[in-house]
């Protein structure tokens, strides 16, 4: 699977999940290096920031973007790295296990 079509996958899964929520997609290169490929929020993650490093199967996060995503957790958001809508099911209920909410209300 392409980071593409991961991306849109994603996209999709996020869009149906999270009706309410708010996604933005920084294709490729688009941003700094190290800052995760979809970002956003919903009231359905408690306003909880999200932010997604996608990956393919065999793609490499850099030390920047583990930091980032780090970064994100300490400040009680959401993130990881996504290789696949089922990536993204399990860090959302890996969150939700932890009782902080992520799910909450869906």
């Amino acid at each position: 699977m392409t980071e593409a079509a991961v991306r849109e996958s994603v996209l999709a899964y996020l869009k149906k999940r999270f009706a309410k929520g708010y996604f933005v997609s920084f294709p490729g290169s688009a941003l700094v290096s190290g800052v995760p490929d979809i970002v956003g929020t919903a009231p359905e993650l408690g306003g909880r920031f999200i932010g997604i490093a996608l990956k393919t199967k065999t793609g490499r996060t850099s030390k920047l973007q583990e930091w980032n995503i780090n970064r994100i957790r300490g400040a009680r958001g959401i993130a990881g790295v996504v290789r696949n809508p089922s990536d993204l099911t399990a860090m959302l209920k890996e969150e939700d296990d932890a009782g902080r909410g992520a799910t909450e209300g869906t």
